[in-house]
C-alpha cells in the first residue's frame, strides 16, 4: 500500500446536510495534501457488515462500526449516498486524523472537522445516545492498508452516478457542475468553498470525480464556443483592425478588405482565444501536442460534480452568476471567486441537452478512484 495515500468519508447524514464543501475545505487547508480521486458511491448491507466488521478491530468504543452497520444500508430501497475522498501526500493517513479530530469532542472548539460537525450525547451515566461522527477515517497506516482496499472494491463495482439517492427528489432532473483549475494550483479553502455555494441549492450531489480532461476532450467539448467566439468577436477585431489600418496609414480602405481582414486577423484573434481556454482547462497547448497524446491525460486539474433535483440547471445557473465575474452578484461563485470571463471558477450545463453532450465527453460515469488505491 502506497504510505502517502489516505482516505475521508463524508458521511451519507454529513452529505445530505450540505456539509461536504465545508469538510472538504478544513481538509485540503489543513493537510495541504493532493485530493487525487473524489466518488460518490452507496453501500448495500453486504459492504456495510463488512467494512464495519474490518474497521472495529482498530476502535475500543463499538459505536463507529455500529454507526456504519446501520446508518450506511439502504432504506426503502434507496441508497444512503456517501462521498469518498483519496488524499495524497507525505504522512497522509496521520495528517487526515489529525484534520478529523477525535471523537472525544471538545465542546465549542471548532477546531478540526469533528469539532465543528460531528455530534455525540450521553446520558447521565456515559452512555453514548446519539453518535453522529460527519466523517470516517482511519487512524493508523495498518488501519488504511486494511480499509482502502474494500473502498476501492465497492467504487469498482459501482456506477459513478449514484442510482436511487436517498437524497434525491425523484424528479430525475441532473445537471453538471465543472471546479475549473485554478481552484487547485494549491491546497486550500477554494474548491470546498464553491462546493458550498453550490449545495446550498439543496440538490443531491450524485456523482462526484477528480478529472484531467485530455486535450482532444477539451477541443471538443468548447467546440461551440469557437463558433461563437467567430461570430460575435472576430468581426469587432476585425473593424478595429480597419480602423487601426486607417489611422496608421492615413488610408480609407475598400469595402473588399473587410472581409480579407475578417477571414485573417478577426478569426485569427478568436481561434487564439478559443485555444487559450482549451490549453487553460486541460493545461496543454493545442499547437505543442502531438496528435498521438491528445487523448492523454491533461495536466491541469478539475473536479466534475453531477447534482439532481428539480429544476437542477436553472438553481445551479443562479448561483454559478454570469460569464463576467464583475456583472456577477455577490454570494454567486462567480461574484466571490471569479477572476474575468475565462478564469471564473466553474461551468454549469445550461440546458439538460448539453449537460447530457458535456457528460459524453467528460465520462462521467468513469471514475480514477480503485485504479489509484490499486497502483
Amino acid at each position: 500500500m502506497d504510505r502517502d495515500l489516505s482516505f475521508l468519508i463524508v458521511t451519507p447524514h454529513a452529505l445530505r446536510k450540505g456539509l461536504s464543501g465545508v469538510i472538504l475545505s478544513r481538509l485540503l487547508s489543513r493537510t495541504g495534501l493532493e485530493l487525487a480521486a473524489a466518488k460518490i458511491m452507496a453501500a448495500d448491507e453486504a459492504f456495510a457488515k463488512d467494512f464495519a466488521d474490518a474497521l472495529a478491530p482498530f476502535h475500543s468504543c463499538p459505536c463507529q462500526p455500529e454507526y456504519i452497520r446501520t446508518r450506511f444500508v439502504p432504506v426503502n430501497g434507496r441508497g444512503r449516498a456517501f462521498l469518498a475522498l483519496l488524499l495524497k501526500g507525505p504522512s497522509a493517513v496521520e495528517k487526515v486524523a489529525e484534520a478529523a479530530g477525535s471523537l472525544a469532542l471538545t465542546e465549542g472548539a471548532g477546531v478540526t472537522i469533528r469539532d465543528a460537525y460531528a455530534e455525540v450525547v450521553r446520558d447521565e451515566t456515559g452512555k453514548i445516545i446519539y453518535f453522529e461522527p460527519a466523517v470516517i477515517v482511519p487512524e493508523s497506516q495498518t488501519e488504511a492498508d486494511a480499509l482502502l482496499p474494500m473502498l476501492a472494491k465497492l467504487a469498482a463495482g459501482t456506477p459513478n452516478i449514484v442510482e436511487k439517492s436517498d437524497a434525491a427528489d425523484g424528479s430525475g432532473e441532473r445537471t453538471l457542475v465543472i471546479l475549473k483549475p485554478e481552484n487547485w494550483r494549491r491546497p486550500g479553502v477554494r474548491p470546498g468553498a464553491i462546493m458550498d455555494i453550490f449545495t446550498r441549492t439543496g440538490l443531491a450531489l450524485v456523482g462526484c470525480k477528480v478529472h484531467h480532461i485530455p486535450l482532444a476532450d477539451a477541443l471538443e467539448f468548447y467546440g461551440p464556443v469557437q463558433f461563437a467566439l467567430r461570430s460575435k468577436l472576430a468581426p469587432k477585431i476585425a473593424e478595429k483592425a480597419k480602423a487601426c489600418l486607417e489611422e496608421k496609414f492615413s488610408v480609407r480602405l475598400r469595402p473588399e478588405s473587410d472581409k480579407l481582414l475578417l477571414e485573417s486577423i478577426g478569426t485569427d484573434f478568436a481561434d487564439d482565444q478559443f485555444f487559450q481556454i482549451v490549453e487553460f482547462m486541460s493545461g496543454v497547448k493545442p499547437s505543442e501536442c502531438p496528435a498521438d497524446q491528445r487523448t492523454a491525460p491533461g495536466k491541469a486539474q478539475c473536479m466534475v460534480l453531477i447534482f439532481e433535483g428539480r429544476d437542477a440547471v436553472a438553481r445551479i445557473r443562479t448561483v454559478l452568476g454570469p460569464t463576467d465575474p464583475s456583472k456577477a452578484p455577490g454570494g454567486t461563485v462567480r461574484g466571490e471567486f471569479g477572476t474575468n470571463v475565462m478564469v471564473n471558477s466553474a461551468h454549469a450545463s445550461d440546458s439538460q441537452e448539453s449537460f447530457v453532450r458535456e457528460a459524453g465527453i467528460l465520462r462521467v460515469q468513469e471514475n480514477e478512484f480503485a485504479s489509484l488505491v490499486s497502483k
